[in-house]
């Protein structure tokens, strides 16, 4: 099995948690199926990949999510 790996970044994205159901809150990175979305619409093939996340790595966190 081969290993892909991308580096995605932006000034805004929202990752919505899905147990909240008024207010917008976010994760603040992106979750597996984020990841599988991305992945399938870089390689614009989604019925012919199955994407497994193994790893999702924070290069550079954001301050206001520093534990």
């Amino acid at each position: 099995m081969k290993e892909i790996v991308i580096e995605v970044w932006g000034d805004l994205a929202c990752f919505t948690m899905p147990y909240v159901k008024v207010e917008r809150l976010t994760y603040p990175f992106p979750t597996p199926s984020a990841a599988r979305r991305i992945l399938s619409a870089i390689y614009s093939k989604p019925k012919e990949f199955r994407w497994q996340i193994n790893r999702i790595e924070v290069l550079n966190p954001h301050p206001l999510y520093q534990f």
